[in-house]
């Protein structure tokens, strides 16, 4: 199996999973441009956080890892529920006079590496809701702190392990865990198991395929794991809120645009003055709705902070209302057209950032030269026409839907 994998099982009272993070690991190592003892560390932390969406709750959103150090400045884990990991790594330089790597005790190197005076936070998001814990690293072998995580944080009694089988040069050939998470259920008689079973088969020794078949259990679950940053434009674009005018005008002076790059992935994002000074503005929203009937506002005013963005609307059902906005109806109103001049007369009128507009024929019954769920969207300057599919209700919806996912890609504020 050459994609990386968690396999999830239950033996004797204990939660089990086994997990090959080794490709994903040769990615971010690939990525982050690490050497040796920082590939060795990365490699060890992508191991044992990468599983842990599943391990605590893969209902989750996302599980971000956070490990700082007096040598390491910041070490980021993230696994998403799409089942993708990230990573980030700055740290300071580390000295070696390691000849051959592929004979190191790497669970030492960890400690002495990595140090104890720091912090392990683990966070997990449901909904948009964070919740997780801190604690301090115990040893800086990664496995002791993430037990001793589980324990303070959960109320977890857990064992983590940690195989790396790495070349001479110190590059990162296998990168695998296992985790033992106690059951409420369990006996004196379980722990003692788990305790000799780790003592005769050690898992640092044998590594996952040796350890799985002496473990000798069922697999209930596999979740298959692969290296993606998910960053994009729109998403760093939102950074230029933090650069002040001075900070800009330094960049500029320099060189003719703004430089972003992704901490994650090493991408390069380009942005003008212009981007700037669009991000840094207060922006605002207004629309002009008519087979809608309100429904955009009361979705838009449904979210708390709306006051802050959302100037108002007019509802323009019918076409006498249109046009005491000087709208022409004289070709009939479901058409590219009106959706534009709606638009732009709600800019004008409300003197929005953005305004949206809805026409269209929801139903029941066609007009001539129209069809049911044939309607027209616009933003400002742009529009789009759908045919939506289903009742009334759901071709509102749908439309309602579409325009606040297109609203979404251009505000710098969250809808």
């Amino acid at each position: 199996m050459n994609k990386s994998y968690t396999q999830i099982a239950i033996k004797n009272n204990f939660r089990v999973f086994l997990s090959d993070f080794t490709e994903v690991a040769q990615n971010i190592i690939k990525v982050q441009n690490t050497r040796q003892i920082p590939s060795i560390i990365l490699a060890s932390a992508v191991a044992l956080f990468g599983p842990l969406l599943v391990v605590l709750n893969p209902k989750n959103d996302k599980t971000t890892t956070l490990i700082k150090t007096d040598t390491i400045d910041s070490l980021i884990i993230d696994s998403n529920s799409n089942q993708t990991i990230r990573a980030m790594f700055k740290y300071n330089e580390f000295a070696s006079e390691i000849k051959d790597f592929s004979k190191i005790n790497y669970l030492d190197l960890l400690q002495k590496s990595i140090t104890k005076n720091g912090f392990i936070k683990i966070v997990s998001t449901k909904q948009e809701q964070n919740y997780g814990g801190q604690v301090d690293l115990q040893s800086g072998d990664l496995i002791s702190d993430l037990a001793f995580y589980f324990y303070l944080s959960e109320q977890v009694h857990s064992v983590a392990k940690l195989y790396l089988k790495i070349d001479k040069s110190g590059n990162i050939l296998q990168a695998q865990s296992v985790i033992f998470q106690l059951l409420p259920q369990h006996s004196e008689n379980d722990i003692a198991w788990l305790e000799t079973f780790l003592k005769e088969n050690p898992f640092e020794i044998l590594g996952l395929e040796s350890f799985s078949s002496k473990l000798d259990i069922e697999v209930l679950d596999t979740k298959f794991w692969k290296y993606k940053c998910g960053c994009s434009r729109e998403k760093t674009k939102n950074l230029l809120k933090v650069l002040s005018r001075e900070d800009i005008e330094k960049i500029l002076q320099k060189q003719r645009k703004i430089e972003l790059i992704c901490q994650f992935c090493r991408r390069k994002f380009l942005f003008t003055k212009q981007d700037w000074e669009l991000e840094n503005t207060v922006q605002t929203i207004s629309c002009v709705e008519s087979f809608t009937g309100g429904g955009f506002t009361a979705k838009i005013v449904s979210t708390p902070g709306a006051s802050k963005y959302f100037k108002g609307g007019l509802i323009t059902y019918t076409n006498e209302i249109k046009q005491k906005l000087n709208i022409d109806t004289s070709n009939g109103v479901v058409n590219k057209k009106t959706a534009l001049e709606m638009a732009k007369k709600g800019k004008k009128f409300f003197n929005t950032t953005f305004c949206v507009s809805f026409t269209g024929n929801a139903g029941p019954t066609a007009e001539v030269g129209t069809k049911v769920g044939q309607v027209f969207i616009a933003i400002n300057d742009k529009v789009w026409e759908q045919n939506f599919k289903g009742s009334r209700k759901q071709v509102t919806e749908k439309s309602i839907k579409f325009a606040l996912s297109k609203l979404k890609k251009i505000v710098n504020f969250t809808l």
